[in-house]
């Protein structure tokens, strides 16, 4: 069976080889697949999803994969999975998933090798089987949205638009970094291209309606699902969630309302310092009018992926900056959370 392979140790371009330092082991892989033969190499499939199966295994020399497979067959699944190895041939950047190997078309299934990211999603956290009564600590959700900001700068430089953002798609690793993964509907863009006609594609409740209404997808419309993203980390609550009142299924819609009315502090996770920490008071407060830029209406409100990360990394360091502010012979001097004169979005 042909592949094409990216060697998982140096990080190197994707190229199409069929003979290397692994080659060997993931046609091994792939020969225990194709015979249903997943045991011991396969220890566990961990996912399944409408028309991919995810199953976890090691190579000879220890390193943990997780294996991709494609078993639905139809035009739109077929392209949405080849469009993804597309995309992940052409990038590197600490927090996005990395791509080891992959079927090629000419083969008999279509399966993408991917490195296991293994302690979940950060829905998985917030909301489903890894969350806990204390939920993530703020300085660790804070550097996930740091990270993740990274990433889509990056993605965006390399004129990629990710489309489907959420927190199901943000995966940690076991130190809780940032990977980013399912590129199944991201788009390249054509260079010096802001802005592409296309059917709307996304995921209730983070898909941004500016895109939904006029089709026209930009690399705001990445922003706008990482404002989603900033409000859970916020709140801890579902993007979309049928349980809720009506009025309040969808999370942006309900947190924009808080924001208009001052009362975001209604629904803030409840497991955060924020009454008792006045540093991580001021951080929440500053990723709360950083989620409010990010989901404004109109694309050309919002600020770019390059700006929220600078915003982001300045709000992180908060912790630094008042202590060098606490040292200041200037009593009178301001630390700045944002680039922007906006009041803040909690009652004072």
């Amino acid at each position: 069976m042909q592949l094409n392979f990216r060697s998982h140790d140096t990080g190197s371009n994707y190229t199409k080889v069929t003979m290397n330092k692994y080659s060997s082991q993931i046609s091994l892989i792939f020969s225990f697949i194709n015979t249903f033969l997943l045991l011991p190499l396969f220890l566990s499939q961990f996912y399944v999803a409408a028309y991919k199966m995810y199953t976890f295994g090691r190579l000879l020399d220890g390193c943990e994969v997780a294996v991709k497979r494609l078993f639905e067959y139809t035009s739109n699944k077929e392209k949405q999975f080849l469009n993804e190895i597309e995309i992940l041939a052409r990038v590197v950047h600490p927090n996005l998933v990395l791509l080891y190997g992959c079927t090629s078309l000419i083969s008999r299934e279509t399966m993408i090798v991917y490195e296991y990211v293994s302690n979940g999603s950060l829905y998985d956290h917030l909301h489903g089987n890894k969350a806990t009564s204390e939920k993530l600590p703020w300085n660790i959700r804070m550097r996930i949205a740091v990270e993740t900001a990274d990433a889509l700068k990056y993605l965006h430089a390399s004129t990629i638009v990710h489309i489907d953002i959420k927190s199901s798609n943000i995966l940690l690793n076991a130190e809780c970094h940032v990977k980013v993964a399912d590129f199944g509907l991201s788009r390249i863009f054509p260079i010096n291209k802001s802005r592409v006609l296309t059917t709307p594609q996304g995921t209730s409740g983070c898909l941004d309606p500016e895109y939904k209404k006029t089709e026209e997808l930009t690399y705001k419309s990445d922003v706008f699902s990482f404002g989603v993203v900033l409000i859970e980390l916020i709140t801890c609550l579902r993007a979309y969630d049928i349980s809720r009142k009506e009025e309040d299924v969808v999370l942006y819609e309900m947190a924009m309302k808080k924001f208009q009315n001052q009362t975001l502090t209604d629904i803030v996770d409840h497991t955060l310092d924020f009454n008792s920490d006045s540093k991580e008071n001021q951080m929440i407060n500053g990723v709360a009018e950083l989620a409010f830029r990010c989901l404004q209406i109109s694309s050309d409100m919002r600020p770019t992926m390059e700006d929220v990360l600078e915003n982001l990394l300045n709000i992180q360091g908060l912790n630094e900056i008042q202590a060098e502010a606490g040292s200041s012979s200037n009593p009178n001097d301001e630390i700045k959370l944002l680039n922007n004169d906006q009041a803040s979005l909690f009652p004072s």
